[in-house]
């Protein structure tokens, strides 16, 4: 309990009887497991007990909420550590984030939540703002027959499903579409972010890397054309995002190789047409000089030969 909390260096601590008893008892104990969430860090003693700054007091660590959680941000569904699931038949819709964007001054820039032994891989930058229609790490098993769309973060990342790492997984018939990241942001507010926050970046499915994923060359993922941020998975090279360039690119070959393909055989088809007229041509032209030949020859007999009465 203090004056204020939007300019901590100048707030001064009052309290109450909760809390005077919590830093009265930090006083006497430091075990984790006594104190577990009321654990009093040494910037939060300075501040009650000596007037210091409250700068890095006002959370329980970069990133996370009042109770010690890491941010997340919004998501529709969510799996870790599970094997040999299987998620069939689900749709996932209208998963909207309106978080404000990360505190810049109270951490500074930071890599990321570090409460809990968070995984950088996993949990980079400040997570708050992220929409994501589902999210699995950590698990084997099938999704087919997924639907997801109408994702939306007003400040940060937006994606219709992200597989993070240590996954082996088969997807099959996976459809995203209507998926936008940083809508009420502009250019200029995007150029000037920095750590925590990452410009808004969207993806229809975000494969990341350090994980396994066969996906249904038939029927596997299907993007739409609204997904949209100020950087796409589209626009990477591959190392943070397999289907967006590499599973995209295979898909586009494979029709671009069929074209091909339908395209040399029309070729094909129309040169043995030519040829065909050509020989029929030719074969006529040679049958009309041989009947010319035969009735000539015809003629010359009928004039030196008398006619047979």
């Amino acid at each position: 309990v203090s004056t204020e909390i939007a300019n901590p260096n100048d707030a001064v601590y009052i309290g109450d009887a909760y809390t005077d008893v919590t830093f009265a008892v930090s006083q006497v104990l430091d075990s984790w497991y006594y104190l577990n969430s009321l654990f009093v860090s040494p910037a939060m003693t300075d501040y009650v007990f000596n007037g210091g700054s409250a700068l890095g007091v006002f959370h329980g660590g970069c990133g996370s909420d009042i109770q010690l959680h890491s941010s997340k941000g919004a998501i529709g569904l969510r799996v870790d550590g599970t094997q040999n699931i299987v998620v069939q038949d689900v749709y996932i819709h209208d998963i909207y984030n309106w978080a404000e964007l990360g505190n810049e001054e109270w951490c500074g820039e930071y890599d990321g939540p570090n409460v809990g032994n968070e995984d950088i891989d996993i949990q980079y930058g400040y997570t708050g703002t992220r929409s994501h229609g589902l999210i699995i790490d950590w698990a084997s098993g099938t999704l087919r027959n997924i639907q997801i769309e109408n994702v939306e973060s007003y400040h940060g990342e937006a994606n219709g499903m992200t597989v993070y790492k240590e996954c082996d997984l088969a997807l099959q018939n996976v459809v995203v579409d209507h998926i936008h990241a940083g809508t009420q942001m502009d250019e200029t507010q995007v150029d000037a972010l920095q750590l925590p926050n990452l410009t808004p970046r969207a993806c229809g499915v975000d494969i990341r890397p350090d994980t396994v994923v066969n996906v249904d060359d038939d029927i596997g993922i299907i993007a739409g054309d609204d997904i949209d941020g100020f950087e796409t998975c589209y626009d990477d090279d591959g190392a943070t995002s397999l289907y967006g360039v590499v599973r995209g690119m295979q898909r586009d070959d494979r029709h671009h190789q069929h074209q091909h393909h339908m395209y040399h055989i029309g070729l094909f088809a129309l040169l043995l047409s030519i040829v065909a007229v050509v020989a029929h041509k030719t074969y006529a032209s040679s049958q009309s000089e041989k009947n010319n030949k035969c009735l000539q020859t015809a003629d010359e007999m009928s004039e030196s030969t008398p006619l047979l009465i």
